[in-house]
């Protein structure tokens, strides 16, 4: 847990203290925050900065990954890269224009499409899964997903056996440090804070994201997610 809130860039240090000992990170989002894409460049900064190899696992159509990889070396503008409207904004390609940065300054960083393309026939948090397994045979993957798939364990109310991605990482041997974010207060600028699972406030925060979901509360909350991330208004 960090004391109290903090700027991105000391949030992202912890939370790459915490990524030492699992070969994939979720860092789950609600879509469309500039936090969210934000924290995951410094990650991605911070995670490659001794020399170590990771994949930027975006939620992106797979049909999309040559179109991205040629955007993240430099060879395409971003904007050629076709992303949801639900996900698309600024941010997220600005994220994608900070990759190639990246990339540009000899960091060894790669950034993957792995969400289903239209008309997949299998179900899209099992395909996200298997693409994010194919690539951690390799590298640390750093993901960055909606925060529902970065669940590790759900029990859906209809009685349906339907796991989220994570979940079916950890049930292919995989560890995933998940980690959730919600966004507290309406404002311009934030800071954030990571609290461990165990903590009230990070069981509070879990229990109002997956509310949106037909989905049972856990025996124990440390069985969905490894902690969460709130941002709070910077002048609050």
């Amino acid at each position: 847990m960090t004391d109290g809130p903090v700027t991105v860039s000391k949030l992202s240090e912890h939370i790459s203290r915490l990524a030492s000992d699992y070969r994939v990170v979720i860092i789950g989002e609600r879509h469309r925050y500039v936090e969210s894409t934000n924290l995951v460049y410094e990650l991605a900064d911070a995670l490659t900065a001794n020399g170590e190899c990771i994949t930027v696992a975006l939620e992106i159509a797979s049909d999309q990954a040559e179109v991205l990889d040629s955007a993240v070396s430099g060879l395409l503008p971003v904007s050629t890269v076709q992303i949801h409207p639900i996900i698309d904004s600024p941010h997220f390609r600005e994220l994608i224009e900070n990759i190639h940065g990246l990339v540009d300054s000899g960091r060894c960083l790669s950034a993957a499409a792995v969400d289903a393309p239209a008309g997949a026939d299998i179900r899209r948090d099992q395909w996200i899964s298997e693409r994010i397994a194919d690539l951690a045979t390799n590298q640390r993957v750093l993901a960055l997903l909606g925060n529902l798939h970065a669940m590790k364990w759900t029990r859906w109310t209809h009685g349906n056996d339907d796991p989220h991605a994570a979940e079916i990482l950890e049930q292919r041997d995989i560890r995933v440090l998940s980690i959730m974010q919600d966004w507290l207060g309406d404002c311009d600028s934030r800071i954030g804070q990571y609290i461990n699972i165990e903590s009230p406030a990070a069981i509070a925060t879990v229990k109002n994201i997956i509310s949106i979901a037909a989905v049972h509360n856990p025996p124990d909350f440390s069985l969905i997610a490894d902690g969460v991330v709130n941002w709070r208004c910077a002048n609050a």
